[in-house]
């Protein structure tokens, strides 16, 4: 592939946010280059994602508990639990939007964050730092929102990728605990990549001794990369 070759610079050691006692760093493309999204086609196929501008991995020392996941969306088939989401939510509309810029999206963002993350650094969040976190100026971005008649409910982030999408982040209402709407929003995730012949849908890192990142697992069949190669599961 003909791209610019990517210096990657390693942030110091800093405390893990999903194992207690852990520290972790972290390795981000060099900020100072133009990303494009032919770099990102490249290096999430190695376990990079993408955060606002940035791309990244994990890269810790003695540590290797985050691993990256993708579901191989054409082979999925929801099994009772996952089914029963669907029902649960079936009054829903879900819609794709490529407009980062609705004050509702910032909004639900904020409700979210604030019962999630009480008190944690993204609770700080402003608008400003809001795009920071989930926008990109050479990404292709589109939102999928899920809106209960006019209500939004949830919004997924996703990247389109070669050979697939990313989950970037969801966000969703928790006022509505009974709909499970976080695995919903992966499910249509997993609708819209079939829907476009695709073949993958990336959900960042599994992690399985932490309690907030090994659900991704649960959807099957999907790929581990495990020392440098994608790996059946």
């Amino acid at each position: 592939m003909n791209i610019q070759r990517i210096s990657f610079y390693l942030t110091p050691p800093h405390p893990c946010s999903y194992i207690a006692g852990n520290t972790a760093s972290t390795a981000f493309a060099d900020p100072n280059i133009k990303l494009t999204p032919a770099h990102y086609n490249h290096l999430i196929r190695y376990g990079f994602r993408r955060s606002g501008k940035h791309i990244y991995r994990p890269h810790c020392d003695n540590c290797s508990a985050c691993i990256s996941i993708r579901v191989k969306t054409n082979e999925f088939k929801a099994g009772r639990r996952f089914k029963r989401v669907l029902s649960n939510n079936s009054d829903l509309i879900c819609e794709i939007t490529d407009n980062a810029n609705r004050e509702e999206h910032y909004q639900l963002y904020r409700k979210y964050i604030s019962s999630r993350h009480q008190g944690g650094e993204m609770d700080e969040d402003n608008p400003d730092t809001y795009k920071e976190f989930i926008c990109s100026n050479w990404s292709s971005t589109i939102y999928l929102e899920a809106r209960l008649q006019q209500k939004l409910l949830g919004v997924a982030v996703i990247d389109q990728v070669e050979n697939g999408i990313s989950a970037v982040y969801s966000f969703f209402d928790p006022d509505y605990p009974k709909r499970s709407l976080g695995n919903y929003l992966i499910l249509k995730q997993i609708e819209l990549n079939n829907k476009i012949n695709q073949e993958y849908l990336y959900l960042g890192y599994w992690i399985e001794k932490s309690q907030k990142m090994n659900y991704k697992a649960d959807y099957k069949p999907h790929q581990l990369f495990i020392e440098g190669k994608w790996t059946e599961e």
